[in-house]
């Protein structure tokens, strides 16, 4: 396998607003997975638990 190379890189055209799709798509599934998980933000963080002997 030959390594990239400049001459070798190809852009691909995307219909306008791609990014913004994408970035809601992120958002909702970063979404999804804290109802499912709960949300890390949210998680004890142990900083109430006492230090060990």
């Amino acid at each position: 396998m030959t390594p990239a190379t400049p001459a070798s890189r190809c852009f691909v055209e995307v219909p306008s607003g791609t990014r913004q799709r994408i970035e809601a798509l992120i958002e909702n599934l970063i979404d999804l997975c804290d109802q499912l998980d709960g949300d890390a933000d949210l998680e004890d963080g142990a900083d109430e638990e006492p230090e060990p002997p």
